[in-house]
């Protein structure tokens, strides 16, 4: 005779049960966080983020106050929040909050801010005069902006991005001809 197996199935069949229950209400876990942007005013901004396990939800912070799913200016969907037509109202710090029953965890902040560039001051013109075979000097006040802005010399014709043997951009911006 062939013993009652009824019983065995069905404490296999809540053991099956409870381990899949516990594997799905892990901790949650980042496996992309939003990086920080910057944008020209009236441009989209997107932030990114994702976690594990399947069960956390997303959600988003503005300066450390929840955002609301959906506005007319911001749209969030599967962890991607974007910005339609950024403004100075909505720069700030996002951060990304994954929550399930378990727990929550919060993202690093992402800074979203509007690209800037001042004037350059036109107010001086210098001429400058240098003997041959004698160092030179030509100096740039760069403007205030956001990102920093990166200095560059149109030197004959060709664009000069970094120091070369005979012309170094200085940290200030300024130019030194050797």
């Amino acid at each position: 005779m062939h013993p009652d197996l009824g019983p065995l199935w069905t404490l296999l069949y809540v053991l099956v049960i409870l381990c899949s229950s516990v594997s799905s209400d892990l901790a949650p876990y980042f496996i992309s966080e939003p990086l920080s942007a910057v944008q020209k005013l009236g441009r989209p901004v997107v932030l990114h983020c994702s976690a594990k396990p399947v069960t956390a939800r997303i959600s988003w912070l503005h300066n450390g106050k929840r955002l609301d799913r959906n506005t007319e200016q911001i749209k969030i969907h599967r962890g991607t929040l974007t910005i339609l037509s950024l403004n100075p109202s909505l720069s700030g710090c996002y951060q990304c909050v994954a929550n399930n029953s378990v727990g929550a965890v919060v993202s690093g902040p992402a800074t979203v801010s509007a690209a800037a560039l001042g004037d350059f001051d036109s107010s001086t013109m210098h001429v400058i005069t240098a003997e041959e075979k004698n160092t030179g000097f030509i100096g740039c006040r760069v403007p205030e902006s956001n990102p920093k802005a990166e200095v560059r010399y149109k030197i004959r014709g060709k664009w000069l991005k970094h120091s070369t043997g005979n012309y170094i951009i200085l940290p200030s911006g300024n130019l030194q001809v050797l």
